[in-house]
């Protein structure tokens, strides 16, 4: 994903879940490093297309991310993955949930984007500094949130890195 032509968040992070590896490894850092996919491909695309983000600025992006996903995110998603396992349960039910969890997911996309834009300019960035920055901008992210990272986190980010 090396092309460093300017995407909105939602695209961008669809081309990169795309690559390989990435979905495998978003889903590892979900499911056993408690990280949240979205802001971590925040992380990622702010990266690309605003630089670094301060102090400031994560903690307002966090602080958003964390009161949507536990309202609307984690409660679909709970329930998904609950009825998967149910016998009996009507395929289309679960469908529906898996959408309407991936609708919201693009929702707070949306919202991640619109802080972004109205509080920093987008600046051209050389691409050999866009993994840096994601690096930078996920390593601020983790600390604020405090997720501790262990060998397999760093070693599952590191591929998620490897496709930028």
């Amino acid at each position: 994903m090396a092309e460093t032509d300017r995407t909105g968040f939602w695209e961008f992070a669809c081309q990169l879940y795309r690559c390989q590896e990435v979905e495998e490894s978003c889903l590892w850092l979900q499911d056993n490093a408690d990280i949240d996919v979205v802001l971590l491909l925040c992380c990622c695309w702010a990266g690309r297309e605003y630089d670094a983000i301060d102090r400031r600025m994560m903690a307002a992006l966090l602080d958003n991310c964390q009161r949507w996903s536990s309202a609307v995110i984690k409660p679909l998603r709970t329930a998904r993955r609950w009825l998967r396992n149910q016998p009996g349960t009507d395929a289309s039910l679960y469908e529906q949930l898996k959408n309407a969890e991936l609708a919201a997911e693009r929702q707070l996309m949306q919202r991640l984007e619109q802080q972004l834009q109205s509080q920093m300019a987008r600046s051209p960035i050389d691409p050999a500094r866009v993994r840096d920055n994601a690096k930078k901008n996920t390593g601020l992210y983790l600390t604020l949130a405090e997720i501790d990272v262990h060998v397999d986190t760093e070693r599952t980010l590191q591929r998620l890195f490897a496709a930028l």
